[in-house]
């Protein structure tokens, strides 16, 4: 009996081992799995596409517009005439100075319009009719103006018992002070044959010395003489006169300097020869 219980046991100690045994084997399988709960509402981020970015357009990109953007009203403010003064463009303010020969008798004229003279109340164009142009000379029936060549001054003869002679232009403002120039240009004259008087053209040289303040010039190779060259009908005339700020006078020429820097120059002058009277106006350009 005793034995009976002591086989009982150990067959109940036996089964309880294999019992324990086969919990702990289960404990260990596999471990535990994890936390199945997703996160919040949204999922990690996806790598990318699986290919490279495409680089952008396989060209540099473009700068915007093309051009960089200007600046307010696009040009810088124009000094005074906006470029480099060219010869013969500052006209000293607009102011128009001149001499005219009336009654024989030189006369200084100012005002503000080239193409034209007011004196005694009259008002004279010294341009010729539109549609008639020249480069050196217009002459028309014995009234002869400068050519389109002159930009700065104008000079001919009128042949009114207003005045005969002119020579005007845009007065220099600021006159060299040293140095020489030489200027070439034409001349209007006036002669008398058998009482009545006639004009003719010609031409005008002269030499300029800034520094010395002097002009020295000539007046010659007239139209009439080579017309009639036996008759020597208007005589050469030499100038030899003294400057005086924009200026220049002797006791038979009256003249000015005008345009920038002198460009141009004109005058009128009155001779007598063997008995004759001969008159010219004059104006020419620096070489």
């Amino acid at each position: 009996m005793f034995k009976q219980k002591k086989v009982l046991l150990a067959i109940t100690i036996s089964s309880f081992l294999a019992a324990c045994g086969s919990s702990s084997s289960q404990d260990t399988n596999p471990p535990a799995k994890p936390n199945t709960n997703k996160q919040p509402t949204e999922k990690p981020e996806k790598p990318s596409t699986g290919k490279p970015e495409k680089p952008s357009t396989g060209k540099p990109e473009k700068p915007s517009t093309g051009k960089p953007s200007k600046p307010s009203t696009g040009k810088p403010s124009k000094p005074n005439t906006g470029k480099p003064a060219k010869p013969g463009t500052d006209n000293a303010a607009k102011t128009v100075t001149g001499f005219v020969s009336a009654k024989n008798k030189a006369q200084k004229v100012s005002g503000s319009d080239l193409n034209s003279i007011t004196i005694n109340n009259k008002t004279i164009t010294l341009v010729p009719p539109s549609g008639i142009s020249g480069g050196n000379f217009v002459n028309i029936n014995g009234r002869i103006f400068s050519g389109t060549k002159y930009k700065e001054s104008k000079f001919g003869v009128n042949n009114t018992a207003t005045f005969d002679l002119y020579s005007q232009g845009y007065a220099t403002k600021s006159m060299p002070k040293t140095g020489t120039a030489e200027y070439k240009g034409g001349a209007a004259g006036i002669f008398t044959y058998e009482d009545k008087p006639f004009s003719t053209t010609g031409d005008s040289s002269f030499t300029v010395d800034f520094g010395k303040g002097t002009v020295k010039g000539k007046l010659n190779n007239w139209g009439i003489n080579k017309q009639y060259p036996e008759h020597n009908l208007m005589t050469d005339i030499d100038i030899d006169a003294k400057i005086s700020g924009n200026t220049f006078s002797s006791d038979k020429t009256k003249g000015g300097f005008y345009g920038n820097d002198a460009q141009e120059m004109g005058g009128i002058t009155a001779i007598k020869k063997d008995g004759k009277a001969f008159k010219a106006s004059f104006g020419a350009i620096k070489e």
